[in-house]
C-alpha cells in the first residue's frame, strides 16, 4: 500500500464511487437527489477538488482516503455547471440550490489556519487493515508539511471507516 496526492482520472472516479457508496444517504436524499450511482459518481468525480485528496493506493486500486481543505475552500463543491451537465438546466439549477443551502447549514467558521478532513472512506473490500489509520496519519503529515499546526475533522462530516 503506498500514499499518494496524484491520480490517474481512473482513480478520481474510483474515489467519487467510494465516496458516493460510503455517503449514499447523503448524497441521494441531501446533496444530489440521484439513485443511479454511474451519474452520481460522475457529477461528484468532476465536483471534487482533488488537489486535496490523499488516498491509498494497491496494485493501482483506490482503498481508501482522506478529502482534505483549508480555510474556506472545500473538498467538493456542486458547481451549477457542472450539475447541468448531468441533470439538465432545471434539474442542475435546482440540485445546485439545495446544496448550497446545505453546505451553509452544515459550515462553520472556518479557521483559516486549519486543514480538515471534510471526507473520509474506505472501500468495503478494504475495511479492517488499518487503511483509516494510515490515511489520517497521512492527513496529519500533510497538514504538518503546509506549516499548519492545527488540524481538524469538520463538524457534521462523518467518516465512514470503521476498523
Amino acid at each position: 500500500m503506498a500514499e499518494t496526492r496524484t491520480l490517474s482520472e481512473a482513480q478520481q472516479l474510483e474515489v467519487a464511487r467510494i465516496c458516493f457508496e460510503a455517503f449514499a444517504p447523503k448524497f441521494r436524499a441531501l446533496y444530489l437527489f440521484e439513485r443511479s450511482p454511474e451519474r452520481g459518481v460522475a457529477a461528484l468525480a468532476q465536483s471534487t477538488n482533488f488537489e486535496g485528496c490523499l488516498a491509498i493506493v494497491e496494485d493501482g486500486r483506490v482503498l481508501g482516503f482522506a478529502g482534505t481543505a483549508r480555510g474556506r475552500s472545500s473538498f467538493s463543491d456542486f458547481r451549477p455547471a457542472v450539475l447541468r451537465k448531468h441533470y439538465s438546466l432545471l434539474g442542475g439549477t435546482w440540485r445546485h440550490l439545495a446544496s448550497m443551502v446545505s453546505s451553509v447549514v452544515h459550515r462553520h467558521a472556518p479557521d483559516r489556519g486549519a486543514t480538515r478532513i471534510e471526507y473520509s472512506a474506505v472501500d468495503e473490500s478494504a475495511r479492517g487493515v488499518g487503511v483509516a489509520t494510515r490515511l489520517v496519519n497521512a492527513a496529519l503529515s500533510f497538514a504538518r508539511d503546509l506549516g499548519i499546526g492545527k488540524s481538524s475533522q469538520r463538524p457534521g462530516r462523518e467518516s465512514s471507516a470503521r476498523h
